[in-house]
């Protein structure tokens, strides 16, 4: 093909879709390419030439302009409903971020040439981000398009800052997470306007410290090998732990929330809701529900959840005065089928058991109740700390038996597998636990 030929095939795909593909491939100009085709080109032949980042239906773009040029719309009317934050807003400096998902950086044409490339952006990409060149909106979703720190631009849907993320360990030195996008409320195309100086100015003045400004989470999960996919949207008040219980048999990945009743029950306080992440496709992950209790405080009871093999269990007890009115443990068993569903099979009278067990070193567990690290394995040892149940640990060496409350174990000094706090604060750190209250 002749350099003029290409380049009117390039020229009818930018009317068409605003973007071909470089390294010498050649598309048909009524077929444009879509995102997830651009980015397969981008990392075959390291990037693709375009006039910017790629559009399609419900997609709009307020594109960064050299100097004295006005910032308008690619086209209108400019409609959006929500907004996600200025991640530079309280910064003066670059904000680091992660890439979500995997995306497409923008890089201006260079000296007089006429278009500019789009690279390829992994899952994972840790980056800096500082200032808002421009806009774009999404589905009615506005966000910001941002000046990356080593040149070109990165569109705000993409990435999320590192201070969002929570990770959990796999046991061999990966971690998965979850990102989140804040989403604010009250800043529409009505109310807000769709000039640059009315929307930046709107994003750099909400009060982020105000909890009525967010509407929702828009949270991806990125598990050990870089794939990500989206959740469904979370509450911005609540309060996430990412856990992957290894002990079990069949570990999968497991979200907590921490919530205020609202909607729940009318008899207010805290709530924990456990919740397993179950891929769907390629694109998205479900929530299900495996479990939720009451947080009972503490001059009326206590309530906790730990996993077992084969499931979870929940701990609930509560009193009024000396009237004990909850005193039993609940069994939500895993499927055998489908790990990522749960059933409420059994309930226990009573607190949960230690029991006599043997442990081995480099196995897995988790306290069933609170309990006491110390610096050696015994009862008159230095205390640490008090592990709450649920934590995982991993057992780096067996120490001798002995009989404490009636049962028979192994002392084992153990180590958090992900980052945890006692009950009563402070990082937990390595140390011997009585291996009967483990499981």
């Amino acid at each position: 093909m002749s350099k003029k030929t290409a380049l009117i095939l390039a020229i009818l795909l930018f009317a068409k879709s605003g973007v071909f593909a470089g390294g010498g491939t050649d598309f048909a100009p009524d077929s444009p390419m879509t995102e997830s085709e651009l980015i397969e080109e981008a990392i075959k032949n390291g990037s693709v030439q375009a006039e910017f980042f790629p559009s399609g239906d419900g997609v709009n773009y307020m594109r960064p302009k050299k100097q004295n040029e006005a910032l308008v719309w690619d086209s209108t009317p400019v409609e959006y409903k929500y907004a996600l934050t200025n991640l530079c807003q309280d910064s003066r400096g670059g904000v680091k971020c992660m890439v979500v998902r995997d995306c497409l950086s923008f890089w201006e044409p260079i000296n007089d040439e006429k278009y500019g490339e789009l690279c390829f952006e992994k899952t994972g990409t840790k980056l800096d981000v500082y200032g808002i060149a421009g806009f774009g909106i999404e589905d009615g979703l506005l966000y910001p398009i941002y000046y990356l720190r080593t040149g070109g631009y990165i569109r705000g849907i993409d990435i999320a800052p590192l201070s969002s993320l929570i990770f959990a360990r796999n046991g061999k030195g990966r971690k998965m997470s979850i990102a989140f996008q804040a989403l604010l409320k009250r800043i529409t195309s009505k109310s807000t306007g769709i000039a640059f100086n009315e929307i930046e100015r709107a994003l750099r003045t909400v009060n982020t410290e105000d909890s009525s400004n967010f509407l929702s989470y828009i949270p991806y999960f990125i598990d050990c090998d870089g794939k990500s996919q989206r959740l469904p949207a979370l509450w911005y008040d609540k309060k996430y732990r990412l856990l992957y219980p290894l002990n079990m048999k069949n570990p999968v990945p497991i979200l907590e929330e921490k919530s205020f009743s609202y909607g729940i029950s009318a008899s207010g306080g805290e709530y924990i809701l456990i919740f397993a992440l179950e891929p769907k496709d390629d694109i998205f992950c479900s929530l299900n529900n495996i479990c939720m209790y009451k947080v009972r405080e503490k001059y009326k009871g206590l309530s906790n959840h730990f996993f077992t093999e084969n499931g979870v269990a929940v701990y609930e007890f509560e009193h009024i005065g000396k009237e004990i009115t909850q005193n039993e443990v609940t069994l939500y068993l895993q499927d055998e089928t489908n790990p990522y569903k749960f059933s409420k099979t059994s309930k226990t009278d009573g607190e949960p058991q230690g029991r006599s067990k043997t442990h081995k070193q480099n196995d897995f567990v988790n306290p069933i109740c609170r309990l006491k690290m110390r610096a050696e394995p015994n009862l008159d040892a230095q205390v640490f700390g008090t592990l709450e149940a649920g934590t995982l640990l991993k057992i780096v060496q067996v120490g001798e038996q002995e009989q404490i409350d009636g049962v028979m174990a192994s002392w084992a000094k153990v180590e958090a597998v992900n980052d945890e706090h006692f009950v009563e604060g402070g990082e937990v750190s390595t140390g011997w636990v009585f291996g009967a209250y483990l499981d």
